[in-house]
């Protein structure tokens, strides 16, 4: 591992090697200039911390017959693009429970990422089959297929994902994305286009309900709504991308059920403080996971109490110091 300042991004990467080539890199936020160090090491130590936990949970699970274990703990290495970790797990979860539509999904989107298609192709097509209701498979086919460059079949299966799901700003843009494509290599067909501009308009009205559409110049028709999308997908994007927290969230829990004695104080209260700082609208199971993670959190102090109590006599007043503390931590829950 590595860690340098991004001045761009302003933010530290940690960066991650395997045989000295570069397998994966996280960026870690840091606002003042004046700390960096500390933000530098800060962000060091808590990915290295993480990822040691994912490890160590790998070993620990080698034996368990739990397919939701195994997936949970792929789509962590996959969110930090471990891929060869990641469809090992995936392939245990799909070994105890081969109609595992979620776990097939994520091992897709490895395979995807890998640039193996064939195989992903045919994880999004069996994952669609065994559950039709989740629009995030249909569009997930619906894109590599465009990565092919077959548009009719991909055109099908962000239809199906509508379908699905008519409120999926995402397949909206991916639909509206392959029409522009469309358009713009077939001499701004304006039947092409004109699509594209009904679902970047339905797109802008499910983001932005109570906003004015943004003007089109008639001239530049084209590159009005490729600039209208480019806008769209960026908003679309930093409010729906759960990814790493979801994938932080899982691998805690697994923790928390599978390995308590895998995880210090410290790595609980960097996850707390982690579920604190992505607390925004579009991830409804947060509150949730926080709680979890504070119940959790409060064993350490209660472990301390019960150990104080058990010693020498004396002890009453730390029992007390312990006690606060876990009562402030409960308090500061919303309820």
């Amino acid at each position: 591992m590595e860690t340098c300042y991004d001045e761009l991004e302003r933010a530290w990467v940690v960066n991650f090697f395997r045989g000295g080539r570069l397998v994966s890199a996280r960026l870690y936020p840091g606002k003042a200039p004046s700390g960096r160090t500390a933000e530098g090491k800060r962000a060091h130590e808590s990915e290295a911390s993480v990822l040691s936990l994912a490890l160590q949970l790998k070993q620990k699970l080698t034996e368990t017959k739990d397919p939701q274990a195994h997936m949970k703990l792929g789509y962590f290495f996959f969110v930090y693009q471990f891929y060869q970790e990641a469809e090992e797990e995936l392939k245990l979860a799909l070994t105890l429970f081969p109609d595992f539509a979620e776990a097939l999904y994520h091992l897709g989107n490895v395979c995807h990422r890998m640039g193996k298609f064939n195989q992903a192709q045919a994880c999004y097509e069996k994952a669609c089959q065994l559950d039709s209701n989740y629009a995030d498979y249909a569009n997930a086919l619906g894109q590599l297929f465009v990565e092919e460059g077959k548009l009719v079949e991909g055109e099908k299966a962000f239809l199906s994902a509508l379908s699905t799901n008519p409120n999926f700003i995402d397949v909206r843009l991916n639909l509206a994305q392959l029409y522009l494509d469309q358009g713009g290599s077939n001499g701004n067909a304006p039947a092409y286009l004109e699509k594209a501009e009904e679902l970047l308009q339905q797109s802008f009205s499910l983001m932005e309900p109570e906003a004015v559409f943004p003007a089109i110049n008639a001239n530049i028709y084209y590159d009005s709504l490729c600039r209208i999308y480019l806008d769209l997908k960026g908003k679309s994007n930093s409010r729906v991308d759960k990814s790493n927290l979801k994938a932080w969230c899982y691998l805690f829990n697994l923790a928390f059920r599978a390995g308590r004695e895998l995880l210090s104080k410290n790595q609980v209260e960097r996850y707390i403080e982690k579920l604190h700082l992505e607390n925004q609208p579009g991830f409804a199971d947060l509150t949730n996971f926080l709680g979890v993670a504070y119940l959790f959190y409060g064993s350490f102090f209660l472990s301390s109490a019960e150990e104080a109590l058990q010693s020498d006599s004396g002890q009453l007043a730390l029992v007390k110091k312990i006690s606060a503390k876990h009562t402030l931590l409960l308090k500061s829950l919303d309820f």
